[in-house]
């Protein structure tokens, strides 16, 4: 895949545990490089869609990739026949309830232990999938 475009740490801001945010890779500063981040993300297409990989930080094995897209010309890859753009009605009905579910700051994550898939939603509408390589029930 080559060198990404974007790196990712924790998001300082309080509101936002758990999110990222983003960094260019041409912004890392001196003496640091993307090894010394294990969130990588690859812009694609109108820069309004990503590929993200987090990295275990011991082992360096890729441990969960997602796909962000807003942008219905450039959904994401599907997954269990679910993409960006899908609906929360077509979500459950391909998929079934999920495992666990919640909402913070409007964006509402739907959890499936079983299949080790998350799926982020804003306004009813997929935004973004994640795959981890487990997910915590």
């Amino acid at each position: 895949m080559g060198e990404p475009t974007l790196v990712e740490e924790p998001d300082k801001d309080p509101k936002m545990v758990g999110w990222m945010s983003f960094m260019k890779t041409s912004e890392i500063p001196a003496g640091k490089s993307i090894d010394d981040y294990d969130h990588w993300s690859y812009e694609y297409g109108t820069k309004r869609a990503s590929l993200n990989v987090a990295f275990d930080s011991n082992s360096k094995k890729a441990k969960e990739i997602s796909c962000d897209s807003r942008n219905t010309d450039e959904p994401c890859q599907a997954i269990f026949n679910i993409s960006t753009g899908t609906s929360e009605e077509g979500v459950i009905e391909k998929l079934g309830r999920p495992s666990k579910e919640h909402i913070q700051n409007g964006i509402k994550t739907m959890i499936y232990s079983d299949l080790n898939l998350q799926l982020f939603l804003q306004k009813k509408v997929v935004f973004m999938l994640k795959v981890k390589s487990a997910i915590e029930q």
